[in-house]
């Protein structure tokens, strides 16, 4: 086995979990090399940005299923933000087999897998990824390839089948891709507002933001006034996304709510709707603060 522990340029040691994930080991030994950076000891922890390129390497090259799972869910331990990058990378090493691929395709394929890890990178990209995104590719990512003549099928009514996954992960950014993608139905997302899983909760009242219709700003409005405490506080701190002349009369509203971290919640919410929005000016939440 390859000793892969040695220090780096920057004066850092590197895991010794690397030397686990040397190709002439078998699936079982590299599998535990992807659990240990998925979970690093504290001698790790300035290794990070080393570790994440590594994981991100082992999903686009790893020819084991079970490795490449887990090096997904090891990426979203160390934070959403790497999900996003995978994702990226997996569009840009599609358009680098065929330009002519639709990175979308594979996506759809990825959330249709019977691994949660899959299906939560499937939904994130086809939300996130433009399908010309060609950022930081990999020549060796077999793994992520599609055929070249495929079509993208229909991906929001795809996104709305996962609303009901069995993996909150994947629930949660299904729906933030359908409403990326221009979803524009509330009757799937209304139910999603009563769930008790805070990550789906807060994806959904971000869906109705995003998509800003009237249709959606009355749902938003039904939750902050009759729904419980956590829905109450997850709408009222998201508003100031919605800049419409409704937002303000809203978080008026919910300033005098039973609730005290609803109430200061909608207090700093309709601070920023004031300072950052454009639809809403002082003097008009000052008049209707009067009344």
């Amino acid at each position: 086995m390859a000793d892969d522990s040695r220090s780096d340029p920057s004066g850092g040691e590197r895991p010794q979990a690397f030397a686990l994930l040397d190709e002439s080991n078998d699936a079982a030994t590299r599998l535990e090399g992807v659990e240990a950076l998925g979970n690093p000891s504290s001698s790790m922890r300035g290794s990070e940005r080393r570790i994440v390129d590594r994981l991100l390497r082992v999903v686009l090259t790893d020819d084991d299923p079970r490795v490449r799972a887990e090096a997904i869910d090891a990426l979203y331990f160390h934070g959403d933000r790497y999900v996003e990058e995978l994702v990226s990378r997996i569009a840009a090493a599609v358009r680098r087999r065929d330009s002519a691929s639709d990175p979308r395709t594979v996506f759809v394929r990825w959330l249709t897998s019977d691994n949660a890890a899959y299906r939560m990178v499937g939904a994130t990209g086809l939300g996130a990824v433009d399908p010309s995104d060609t950022r930081g590719g990999s020549d060796a990512a077999s793994s992520a390839s599609a055929p070249s003549n495929a079509e993208t099928p229909d991906a929001t009514a795809r996104l709305r089948d996962a609303f009901d996954d069995t993996d909150a992960r994947v629930r949660a950014r299904a729906v933030r891709s359908y409403a990326a993608l221009g979803g524009k139905q509330i009757a799937p997302l209304r139910p999603l507002l009563g769930t008790p899983n805070a990550l789906v909760r807060r994806a959904a009242v971000d869906a109705l933001v995003s998509i800003g219709t009237p249709d959606a700003t009355d749902l938003l409005a039904t939750a902050a006034d009759d729904g419980g405490n956590r829905l109450r506080r997850t709408v009222v701190e998201r508003l100031h996304r919605l800049d419409r002349p409704e937002s303000p009369e809203l978080l008026l509203d919910a300033v005098r709510d039973p609730s005290p971290a609803v109430r200061r919640a909608a207090a700093a919410s309709l601070a920023r709707l004031v300072a950052e929005g454009d639809a809403v000016r002082g003097r008009d939440v000052r008049r209707a603060a009067a009344r």
